[in-house]
């Protein structure tokens, strides 16, 4: 670990759980990014490496694949040049591959294209965390819209509180920190990794740290609705109680102490929409600045209104609305 890190390390309880030998042993991490090259030290497999022909240096994939690196010195990182042709090609390895992700962590693309190629990915159940961007809007990014997705934004250690770039807003869901510092190979010099990019990987890592535990007991990874409610259950509300727009449900962490599985957990049962949910038409929504998500979750039917025929949309949402609202989004209820 690096040194400049403990801070974060251990109040995310990092620190704790590598003490008691969690270093991701067995985990199995997907990072989509740019062409970047990782370091040679950080020992990334590139399944796909072989249909860009031209040679890259250091860039933000080398950085978003240190971050997660330095949390799982042990876990197997598996990164892809997600923007350009070969979308398709990567969507395919990881269907070939998904009962062994465990997590899948994207923090650059930001198209209707990247939108729709992660749209694949919904019914593979795997957990997928997007950056929510670093505009410092009350929005996130396309990507982190996508309804089964986690969107993560950035949290300072040193002033505890969002950080200054991060996006808030309807697309944040979770937390973490940001600034996490690597080692530079091309200065061999400790740099520090800023924005959500920092974040979103920061935040997989720590579910991967989690996933090895998980695997132990269960031999399989967790699915999104598992991850869903680990996070819930260990996360440090920041601001509001439950869910706000500033820090989402709060700052992701791991248990304080190591969790005790008395028998290996059933996966929920996915049900499946029969049908179509009537776009509800609300009065106090015309001009406001999120009338189209509005549409959106209602027209999936995520959430609902109030019988006066208002949506109220500065109302608190309380985290037994947010559960809820999840737990539609993922298409699972708990086994009777």
């Amino acid at each position: 670990m690096i040194e400049q890190n403990k801070a974060e390390f251990d109040k995310s309880n990092i620190t704790y759980w590598r003490d008691k030998g969690y270093t991701g042993k067995g985990v199995n991490i997907v990072v989509l990014d740019d062409n970047a090259s990782p370091y040679p030290k950080d020992n990334i497999v590139e399944p796909l490496k072989h249909l860009d022909t031209a040679i890259y240096g250091p860039g933000h994939k080398s950085q978003v694949c240190s971050v997660v690196r330095e949390v799982l010195p042990e876990a197997n990182i598996y990164a892809f040049y997600w923007l350009k042709y070969n979308r398709d090609k990567i969507i395919t390895w990881i269907k070939e591959h998904k009962d062994i992700i465990d997590v899948i962590t994207c923090s650059l693309d930001t198209t209707q294209d990247g939108y729709d190629a992660l749209m694949e990915l919904k019914d593979l159940n795997i957990p997928l965390l997007i950056a929510v961007g670093n505009d410092s809007k009350p929005y996130g990014t396309l990507t982190s819209s996508l309804p089964f997705a986690f969107g993560i934004g950035g949290w300072g250690e040193n002033y505890d509180r969002r950080a200054i770039m991060s996006n808030y807003g309807l697309h944040l869901d979770f937390m973490a920190y940001t600034g996490i510092y690597y080692v530079s190979e091309t200065s061999g010099r400790e740099v520090q990794f800023y924005g959500t990019s920092c974040s979103a990987p920061y935040a997989a890592a720590i579910i991967g740290m989690y996933a090895e535990l998980f695997r132990s007991i269960n031999s399989r990874p967790m699915n999104t609705q598992e991850c869903f409610e680990f996070l819930l259950k260990n996360v440090d509300d920041k601001d509001e109680v439950g869910r706000d727009d500033n820090s989402g449900y709060g700052l992701i962490k791991l248990p304080d102490k190591i969790p005790i599985f008395e028998k290996p957990i059933e996966p929920p049962i996915i049900i499946k929409p029969e049908k179509e949910i009537d776009i509800m038409e609300f009065r106090d929504i015309g001009n406001h600045w999120a009338k189209q998500e509005i549409e959106f979750i209602t027209e999936k039917g995520l959430m609902q209104g109030y019988p006066d025929g208002t949506f109220q949309p500065d109302r608190a949402l309380t985290r037994a609305e947010y559960a809820t609202m999840k737990a539609k989004e993922l298409g699972f209820v708990k086994k009777k």
